[in-house]
């Protein structure tokens, strides 16, 4: 009878000395990799750090357990255009594997797609509407659109970036004038809505992020909380520009001799930044019938900042897609809370 399933049932295995002294240190097996990222599955947040996901609740005043609702971070960087993914089949999140097509500019499948559906996302058969047919008969497109966005906590500004990556219906809205008017957007409006008020970047303000409660599925929606104190400016403008923040926002970015995007390391506050250079913004808009983006050019935003903060109106809380492993952090999996995580749910309670 074998004794190989015993064997490898144990946590830790003895490996025989002849095994040990031929291969030394060196090993072919590498460690998982995946990104830091902030997600959510159905209206729930949570946060994967290093493999573990840990969903962000707190506890009401019966002790219960609960979803966070509104999650304060600062936007670090974002994704100037929205990419695509393809995936076979009905949306299964018990069963996510990679996608069989993506592209992470929405102009060419990337170089590591075996199968690309097109040599150009522009009139591939999957990216045009009636490619796909919903559950509820609506006819959309099989190739969905995403934007990756690099958030950290308000309440921690020396914690690890986090990817964010939401779908279209968090990204672009044009149906939801009701809850503009209390100050909650879809990102791209509220980046717009930022610029018209003369804000040169997401990274000098608190954002606040939560669900819209009257959509079905997880539709995240942004407003301004305040601006950042003199402090917080600078210990967050050489998290913007590191290369870190970059590779999430490009997720096939990588930097000589550095595989790994580690989390930065911060200098202690000491005086307020210069204000961060960015590049010309580009807008993104929807056809009014079709799912096709059209790309304006913006005039850069003012340098004057504005003198108060944006208004802030209380208000209320897409199809969620598949985290795709690509770079930065080595997998460990604890079965715990990390404490750096846990140090932050008291704070990210705070409604």
């Amino acid at each position: 009878m074998s004794t190989a399933l015993t064997a490898f049932n144990q946590p830790k295995l003895a490996i025989p000395s002849h095994i040990g002294s031929f291969f030394g240190e060196e090993s072919n097996i590498t460690e998982r990799v995946t990104v830091p990222t902030l997600g959510y599955e159905g209206k729930v947040w949570q946060i994967n750090l290093d493999g573990e996901k840990t969903k962000l609740t707190k506890k009401n005043e019966d002790g219960d357990e609960e979803p966070i609702a509104t999650m304060r971070v600062v936007v670090l960087e974002y994704a100037k255009r929205r990419g695509r993914t393809y995936y076979e089949g009905a949306y299964d999140p018990a069963k996510i594997g990679a996608p069989v097509c993506a592209s992470d500019d929405g102009i060419v499948p990337n170089g590591n797609i075996v199968e690309p559906q097109s040599a150009k996302c522009e009139g591939c058969p999957m990216s045009v509407k009636g490619s796909k047919i919903s559950e509820n008969g609506k006819a959309v497109t099989a190739c969905s659109q995403h934007r990756m966005i690099a958030v950290v906590p308000a309440n921690n500004l020396a914690f690890t970036p986090l990817r964010m990556k939401i779908a279209i219906t968090s990204d672009y809205d044009k149906q939801s004038p009701e809850l503009e008017a209390q100050g909650w957007h879809a990102f791209s409006n509220y980046t717009a809505m930022l610029r018209s008020k003369g804000v040169q970047h997401t990274a000098a303000l608190v954002t606040k992020m939560r669900f819209d409660p009257n959509a079905p599925y997880p539709k995240v929606l942004f407003s301004p909380d305040r601006w950042l104190e003199a402090a917080e400016m600078a210990q967050v403008a050489p998290v913007v520009r590191s290369d870190a923040v970059k590779a999430l926002v490009e997720p096939h970015f990588q930097t000589a001799g550095a595989p790994e995007a580690k989390p930065v390391a911060v200098a202690k506050p000491v005086a307020v930044a210069k204000p961060v250079a960015v590049a010309k913004p580009v807008m993104q808009t929807m056809d009014e019938d079709e799912d096709d983006v059209v790309f304006t050019p913006v005039a850069a935003a003012p340098t004057k900042a504005p003198k108060a903060a944006p208004k802030v109106q209380k208000a209320a809380p897409a199809p969620v897609e598949a985290e795709e492993s690509a770079a930065p952090v080595k997998a460990a999996s604890t079965g715990a809370v990390p404490d750096d995580v846990a140090s932050l749910l008291a704070e990210w309670g705070e409604d």
